[in-house]
């Protein structure tokens, strides 16, 4: 992995249009592989399991209990250990481009 990756919420079963966020499985810092489960979602009183889809060190961007809308970014995954800052900004510098 040579790049960031963002983990999106995804689409969950009949179109809610928020989830909460129930469970992390694996904690900043660690080292996930594509397929492995990061965190478990509610939406609609369904309990929904979010896979990572790619490599990486894994920084959560939301915290238990949060609510998102599908679609929202959930986590990063990152070739190396990366402190939450340095990941926000690389965000909002993102966002920033989408939105010029």
């Amino acid at each position: 992995m040579s790049e960031r990756h963002v983990v999106i919420l995804p689409i969950l079963g009949n179109g809610p249009k928020h989830a909460k966020v129930r469970e992390w499985h694996m904690k900043a810092g660690d080292w996930v592989v594509t397929g492995t489960i990061i965190c478990t979602v509610e939406a609609k009183k369904a309990l929904y399991d979010v896979e990572a889809d790619a490599d990486g060190f894994l920084t959560p961007l939301a915290e238990v209990g949060q609510s998102l809308r599908p679609g929202a970014p959930l986590a990063v995954l990152s070739p190396e250990v990366e402190d939450i800052d340095a990941i926000q900004a690389w965000l909002l510098t993102l966002q920033s481009a989408v939105n010029y």
